[in-house]
């Protein structure tokens, strides 16, 4: 009986292990293609932050010199707290902008709400240089702000709006809007209408609607939208560029001139690696502030 038991046994474990080694079958091209395309080029280039390296060259073995001469740079502190202060303030633009609009696409139909959705996503069906163009085009002194204040007289002269924090701030706040608005209007389509209806025939205000009602059963959806727009922003390289100019202190401009202008490679990949490091902590931290919030609205649900 025993021997039976144990034919019977196996008989039974190893159609069940085929059937879990044929699971990851689909996947291995797509896993093959993120190894050779990121998995493997991340790795090199973080190498780099680790090794000592002459311009492009290693000539030594591992060293963590480069990271304490970033660590120890004031400037290089600024560069990191300006970085992460413009990407937090896209991303509260993002949040206060966005929750308006995701709550009106899933009040509104028919052709209204197609063309809500078209202009959110428009940012995204073009390129980034297009769109830094254009707003070089708008923000420009002969650009079409400058037209529209210069025409109403709220100003003398055309206004310097170009290559300057605003304009990084702008640009980037309408590439990562869609970013922000499509996990709201997931998360806003989840909440009952019978909830709100409910609400408002109690005699609650639309605010404390919104704010008692609307904001807590939508924490998961704000904080999915919020990790998505900071990760992006604090990352972002060619508004950045051509919004701010060459010189526009950003940390992703830092990396780009260390590697091609100095040719500093092992300068570039440490600060790389930095900003790698510092964005995932970032995500973290926001994850438990997150569960703390889900807490929250549970309490007042």
């Amino acid at each position: 009986m025993t021997a039976a038991g144990g034919a019977l046994d196996a008989s039974l474990i190893e159609p069940e292990r085929r059937r879990f080694r044929a699971i990851p079958a689909p996947l291995l091209p797509a896993t093959i293609m993120m190894i050779i395309l990121l998995v493997a080029p991340l790795a090199v280039l973080l190498s780099y932050s680790v090794l000592e390296v002459n311009g492009a060259a290693v000539e030594g073995g591992i060293s963590f010199a480069t990271f304490g001469r970033l660590l120890s740079s004031r400037y290089f502190w600024f560069l990191f707290g300006r970085t992460f202060a413009i990407a937090l303030g896209v991303t509260l633009l993002c949040l206060v902008i966005g929750y308006p609009i995701a709550f009106l696409i899933t009040r509104v139909h028919g052709w209204l709400r197609a063309v809500i959705l078209v202009a959110v996503a428009a940012p995204l069906l073009t390129s980034g240089i297009i769109r830094a163009f254009a707003w070089i085009v708008i923000l420009g002194k002969q650009g079409l702000v400058n037209f529209a204040l210069t025409s109403t007289g709220l100003v003398d002269e055309p206004v310097s709006l170009l290559f300057q924090v605003r304009s990084v701030v702008i640009g980037m706040t309408q590439l990562l809007l869609p970013f922000m608005v499509i996990p709201l209007i997931s998360a806003i389509q989840d909440v009952p209408a019978e909830t709100t209806h409910a609400a408002r025939n109690l005699g609650a205000s639309e605010f404390r609607i919104f704010w008692r009602v609307l904001i807590p059963q939508t924490v998961p959806g704000a904080a999915a939208g919020i990790t998505l727009v900071f990760a992006l922003g604090y990352s972002e390289f060619t508004l950045a560029m051509l919004l701010g100019g060459g010189s526009f202190n950003y940390l992703s401009i830092y990396i780009y001139d260390s590697m091609t202008s100095l040719l500093d490679w092992g300068r570039g990949a440490a600060a790389a690696a930095l900003l790698l490091a510092s964005s995932l902590l970032t995500v973290v931290i926001l994850n438990l502030v997150v569960r703390r919030l889900t807490r929250w609205s549970r309490q007042i649900n």
